[in-house]
């Protein structure tokens, strides 16, 4: 856990670790057991630990050889205790070897009295394995930063006494979310096929950066993506994580976690780009923080500050549960958020094509222009904030934008009338609710009018 702690203390920085995937072999000990992954590298060996069902990768520096993709072996060991360790044997009794690229995974698991290897995951070597009962619902538990499937043991006991399919995996604890999205779009594809999931049928619920990795593999359209019903982040930092500006390189993952990484995430990948052949993905993102009494500025889970688990222009819960990120963190009496089935019950609840029975705030205001021959220009202010402009930027006649917003505070809305490629007259609308309240500019009794209409 110590580790842990370095990796929030040092989340954020500003360098761009852009191509780090490109020089990283990753691991996925799909074993019950502690293994240590040995990369041969001239001179010396890289290795890398991993406890049962867990992954994560080596970096390596020098990836080429003349032009050409060193091909490096790799050996596995079973670690017995701190003092001992013992290489695994393949069927005929020699050491265990693998032969792997940088940029490429390699999946361990035990089956038929003997360990496999391969590229891609086996789903059956999953802790929750492959139920191909399609009369029941299927439900995909996705981990976040330093973690692993068995932190979802008690969702996932409390799902299948729902009678709910559950599928679980382990991606990279430290790796990009590009490489954890695209590791989860390899399990969801293999699992979809072997294990007969529908397109639009798979519930997803995530903790802290799974919410990023799915919402990567769905804005991008990755192998699995058509097969995601809708989603459910808790205490996901949407809008990032810790203080800004740090120049220390810890991991991949934490890289991405920056606010201002955070903020270029949001920008290239924004709720609405979440659209599977015309289907918008429905995503919830729920709050977390320790505790009732903290001041709003302040509210966290521990770990995610309450207003950065808001994923801007997505609902998000209304009420903040209590629970904690991680163990070491909020009182010992919390519950874990992975832990908290009173908010699992109520996802299982929802109905593949109704709302959601968690109560919610959409930080979105429509606005309509009902004027007969000018464009106006519609942006949303806030104390503090800056302004948010409606996309489209420039409603003509009959058309209607919408304004994607960081959160459900009241706002205020300003028109601006355009004629003849210049600006005529600015109007303004004060208290506008979020997700309850289209506004609209008309024209009458020879003046320009802005009035907002409670859907």
């Amino acid at each position: 856990m110590k580790r842990y702690l370095l990796t929030l203390l040092l989340c954020c920085t500003t360098t761009a670790f852009a191509g780090h995937d490109s020089h990283h072999i990753t691991f996925i000990n799909q074993t019950s057991k502690h293994l240590k992954f040995e990369v041969d590298i001239t001179g010396h060996d890289k290795h890398k630990t991993l406890h049962g069902h867990t992954a994560n990768y080596v970096h390596i520096d020098d990836c080429n050889h003349d032009g050409k993709p060193k091909n490096f072996e790799i050996r596995v060991k079973h670690v017995i205790d701190k003092d001992g360790d013992v290489y695994l044997k393949n069927r005929h009794g020699h050491k265990l070897t693998a032969h792997r690229h940088c940029g490429e995974n390699l999946y361990i698991w035990h089956q038929n009295g003997e360990y496999k290897i391969n590229d891609e995951p086996h789903i059956k070597a999953d802790l929750s394995g492959c139920n191909k009962n399609t009369s029941k619902p299927a439900i995909l538990f996705a981990h976040g930063l330093n973690s692993k499937q068995g932190v979802w043991k008690t969702f996932a006991h409390h799902a299948q006494n729902k009678e709910w399919r559950v599928f679980r995996t382990s991606v990279s604890q430290d790796g990009s979310i590009v490489k954890r999205a695209h590791m989860l779009s390899a399990y969801i594809s293999k699992a979809a096929a072997q294990c007969d999931i529908p397109d639009r049928s798979l519930r997803v619920v995530t903790h802290s950066m799974g919410g990023l990795d799915i919402r990567y593999l769905v804005s991008k359209g990755l192998k699995g993506a058509e097969k995601i019903e809708r989603i459910y982040t808790l205490a996901t930092p949407h809008q990032g994580q810790g203080a800004a500006g740090t120049a220390a390189h810890t991991s991949d993952a934490v890289d991405d976690l920056g606010i201002s990484q955070t903020e270029k995430f949001n920008r290239n990948h924004p709720y609405t780009s979440m659209n599977i052949d015309g289907h918008q993905v429905p995503l919830l993102a729920i709050r977390f923080r320790c505790s009732e009494k903290q001041a709003y500025s302040d509210e966290s889970d521990g770990v995610v500050k309450t207003f950065r688990q808001v994923f801007p222009g997505a609902p998000y819960s209304k009420k903040i549960y209590t629970g904690r990120h991680v163990s070491n963190f909020c009182s010992s009496h919390i519950r874990l958020e992975q832990e908290k089935t009173d908010v699992l019950d109520l996802i299982l609840k929802d109905h593949r094509s109704g709302d959601y029975a968690i109560p919610y705030i959409h930080p979105t205001i429509f606005v309509e222009n009902h004027l007969k021959s000018h464009d106006v220009k519609f942006r949303a202010v806030v104390d503090g904030l800056p302004d948010v402009h409606s996309t489209p930027s420039d409603l003509s006649h009959g058309k209607r934008g919408i304004i994607q917003l960081a959160n459900g505070h009241h706002h205020s809305v300003k028109a601006r009338v355009v004629r003849d490629g210049k600006d005529d007259v600015t109007l303004e609308i004060n208290n506008v609710k979020p997700g309850e309240d289209t506004v609209i500019i008309d024209y009458k009794d020879d003046a320009y009018h802005l009035r907002k209409v409670s859907r």
